[in-house]
């Protein structure tokens, strides 16, 4: 997919990724682009280990956040505030009636195709006409990273319960959080460690391989 010269957000068909509408092209292009990810640490077990570090535990969602300035005074476009405002919520906020969620997005521009969902919307108005309509708007926009729909299927795939997983142990790998991420529930750890012969679930071997079979789920 190539790159536009003007930032655009699509909405896209969750399933099929397939675009819905036309989407919607900035007048302006954003000053600046806030690009974040996540990291996760587990906080409590540095509480429970004296002098310990937090245990890192995967890499969360990214979020990307900009603001954009909306002119209606003619120079910069002929469409009115309210309009730009409009075409901009119906892409973001159009609720699919099957599961009543605002749109599955693509962010595109130079660099940057994201997958999304809008997570913050906030307009500030700077100038209005006498009768009060405005005529320049910041808009303020957050996204959460979601996955395009070909990584999402794989992902689901891949962390399926019903499945068996090999996983290589890597320094710092915990045996209930490594259930947690297979089965979605710590507690499963005990049966994992019988399957694999761990005579001691605390010590895992860096660079051995743990088998997560299919276990009956309560």
């Amino acid at each position: 997919m190539s790159s536009p010269t003007k930032l655009k957000i699509n909405a896209l068909d969750e399933q099929s990724g397939s675009l819905k509408g036309s989407g919607y092209t900035v007048s302006i292009n954003p000053e600046q682009i806030t690009h974040t990810r996540e990291i996760k640490l587990n906080e409590e077990e540095k509480s429970n280990t004296a002098g310990g570090n937090a245990q890192y535990q995967g890499v969360g969602n990214e979020t990307i956040a900009f603001d954009l300035f909306l002119d209606g005074t003619g120079v910069i476009s002929s469409t009115s505030v309210e309009d730009e405002i409009k075409n901009l919520k119906d892409v973001i906020f159009d609720v699919v009636s099957e599961d009543h969620k605002p749109n599955y997005l693509l962010l595109s521009w130079k660099g940057i195709n994201f997958y999304c969902q809008a997570k913050t919307f906030s307009i500030t108005y700077t100038l209005f006409k006498p009768d009060g309509s405005p005529l320049r708007a910041k808009v303020s926009l957050s996204f959460l990273e979601t996955l395009d729909p070909a990584k999402k299927q794989a992902r689901a795939e891949q962390a399926s319960p019903d499945m068996t997983h090999s996983f290589t142990v890597r320094e710092g790998d915990a045996l209930p959080l490594l259930c947690k991420q297979v089965y979605g529930r710590m507690d499963y750890y005990v049966q994992v460690a019988q399957y694999n012969g761990l005579t001691n679930f605390r010590e895992l071997e860096v660079g051995s391989v743990l088998e997560f079979p299919p276990l009956q789920r309560n």
